[in-house]
């Protein structure tokens, strides 16, 4: 998996493979593995943006700041 560029530990990754193989045969039929990586993918995109909308929340609540914040005086 670090070839790919991801950090997993053995357990993780055996917990996920664990909840794809749903007939818990072992082995990830063709079904199994479009199923679960539509659901990460789903999953992935629904925390993309859940990430864009805090961070434009944060830069909203920034801007609220700042024009509330008197400039420094020298």
């Amino acid at each position: 998996m670090t070839a790919l560029g991801v950090v997993a530990s053995n357990e993780a990754i055996d917990a996920l493979f664990d909840e794809l193989d749903d007939d818990g045969g072992g082995s990830l039929d063709p079904g199994e593995l479009k199923t679960g990586l539509k659901t990460l993918l789903d999953a992935a995109k629904s925390n993309e943006q859940s990430t864009a909308t805090l961070e434009k929340q944060a830069r909203a609540m920034g801007a609220r700041v700042a024009a509330h914040v008197p400039p420094k005086t020298p």
